[in-house]
């Protein structure tokens, strides 16, 4: 597999990249931006002019890693062009979290063969419970590896957004199959998070989510240390 890396600062326009993609054939591009930046004009038709060979997908954040350090407002692109693997691309709309674990089951069973490899997985970051979906996923592949991520928003928790080629669209899920005997698929993951405030009982919760702490209501909570916590925290995808 051969891939290459673009990056857009905060307000650099696509005019500031060279006239030539890096790797102009690419069959996947995976793109991850502000949705300040997922909402500019022609924002899409940009991207896919620059590799139009490939399947480009992507979501808004709540921070862009790249080697460099993590970004705010700005476009990561990474292309990449799988030289010995078949791709297979499957887009599910979905409306409520109570579809997420049927939405997670279907998209394996579209997946499944026996030479898949790995799962690849971005999906809407509000209206997706996203361990209902990683279950709904796994009972079918048991032993392929998936990974991926939700959808942010700056912590505004308003609205996110993913990009399938020409389309920008939020209340979807887009899962990747990767197909091959000599393709090979690893994850790896680190976390930086730390405890903030004082320690806080949960008592209401219904799965993963959290309606009460200390038997008062837990969105005014987590909302008012969101707004006193540090700038740069770390991005949901």
């Amino acid at each position: 597999m051969k891939f290459a890396q673009e990056h857009l600062p905060a307000k650099t326009g696509f005019n500031k990249l060279s006239n030539e993609s890096p790797l102009k054939d690419a069959n996947w591009v995976l793109v991850f931006g502000s949705v300040n930046r997922f909402s500019e004009r022609n924002f899409a038709s940009q991207i896919q002019k620059r590799y139009p060979q490939a399947h480009i997908i992507g979501c808004t954040t709540s921070g862009e890693i790249t080697g460099d350090g993590v970004f705010d407002d700005s476009v990561h692109i990474t292309a990449m062009q799988w030289e010995q693997s078949t791709l297979k691309f499957i887009t599910k709309p979905i409306s409520s979290m109570e579809q997420s674990h049927a939405v997670g089951a279907q998209l394996a069973k579209e997946l499944m063969a026996d030479d898949l490899k790995g799962v690849f997985v971005l999906s809407d970051g509000l209206n997706v419970n996203g361990s209902e979906l990683v279950e709904g996923l796994q009972e079918v592949l048991t032993n392929v590896p998936i990974t991926g991520g939700l959808a942010g928003d700056d912590a505004k928790f308003s609205k996110t957004l993913l990009l399938n080629n020409d389309k920008i669209q939020d209340r979807s899920v887009i899962a990747v199959g990767i197909y091959g005997d000599k393709a090979i698929v690893t994850s790896g993951a680190l976390g930086g998070w730390k405890p903030y405030g004082p320690p806080r009982r949960i008592t209401k919760a219904i799965k993963n989510v959290v309606y009460e702490l200390d038997n008062k209501p837990a969105l005014p909570l987590y909302k008012m240390y969101i707004a006193i916590m540090p700038i740069n925290c770390p991005p949901q995808v």
